[in-house]
């Protein structure tokens, strides 16, 4: 007697066992955004379990161990400049780590710059509070005054900083509104605004640092209107040349640089 069953559907067929297996072996792809929970949970439970010194460790000791898969695994996941820079760290061959040393990524110069104009504001900023370091008083019976100078010897110190990293700071576009010329100048304006003491023992001066810091501005500021004129005659001759039959048709003299 026949049976409408008599043939199964391919769709229902039994697996092979292999099949199984590699179906098990299977994972689904964490999105981003789960494998960014994973690693910020992973680093609170670090940080609320271990010492920043047993931290360091386990971080050093397990990109140390990795083998080449796992790094490969690891760099995947990475930006392009963290897994430059990280690929530099890890370089096993000692003569390539010395001829190749890894500098600075992009982000890690841009937290300590950040970091530098905080300091600069709050500088600043604490130069203008009557309670502050920078308002001094000799003896109890004469008035307070700033101390200009030591508020500009601390910017010195700052601009120390600012002056190692500013070169990238410009090259890279970390902060393209900044102009260091511009804050030398608020930055004399500012100085103890708002105070109410009955000196100022001398006008705010900049040093060596902050005059250093002003020249590498310079010279980008140069570069970059260099780089402005040499877009604008490419535009221009681009133009032109478009249109041969033009009676203002011109082949431009080349620039001498």
């Amino acid at each position: 007697m026949g049976s409408g069953f008599s043939r199964i559907p391919d769709i229902w067929q039994p697996m092979k066992k292999s099949d199984v297996c590699a179906a098990a072996r299977r994972k689904p792809a964490a999105s981003k955004l789960t494998r960014a929970r994973a690693e910020a949970d992973i680093l609170e439970a670090l940080h609320r379990t271990l010492s920043d010194k047993e931290i360091d460790r386990v971080l050093a000791r397990g990109l140390d161990v990795l083998d080449d898969a796992g790094r490969t695994r690891l760099f995947a996941g990475l930006g392009k400049d963290t897994r430059a820079v990280l690929r530099a760290v890890l370089e096993r061959d000692s003569k390539l780590r010395a001829a190749h040393p890894a500098r600075p990524g992009k982000e890690k110069v841009r937290q300590e710059w950040e970091a530098l104009r905080s300091e600069w504001d709050d500088c600043i900023a604490e130069s203008g509070l009557e309670d502050g370091k920078y308002v001094c008083q000799d003896e109890d019976w004469e008035p307070p005054y700033l101390d200009t100078g030591g508020v500009c010897d601390d910017l010195e110190q700052i601009a120390h900083g600012m002056r190692d990293v500013l070169d990238r700071v410009w090259d890279e576009g970390l902060d393209p509104d900044f102009s260091f010329a511009r804050a030398i100048e608020e930055a004399a304006e500012a100085i103890g605004a708002g105070l109410d003491v009955a000196d100022v023992v001398e006008p705010p001066h900049f040093g060596r640092e902050s005059t250093a810091c002003l020249l590498v501005a310079r010279v980008h500021d140069a570069r970059d209107l260099l780089r402005a004129v040499r877009e604008r005659r490419g535009r221009m001759s681009a133009v032109v040349n478009r249109q041969p039959d033009s009676p203002d048709h011109f082949s431009p003299t080349p620039l001498p640089w």
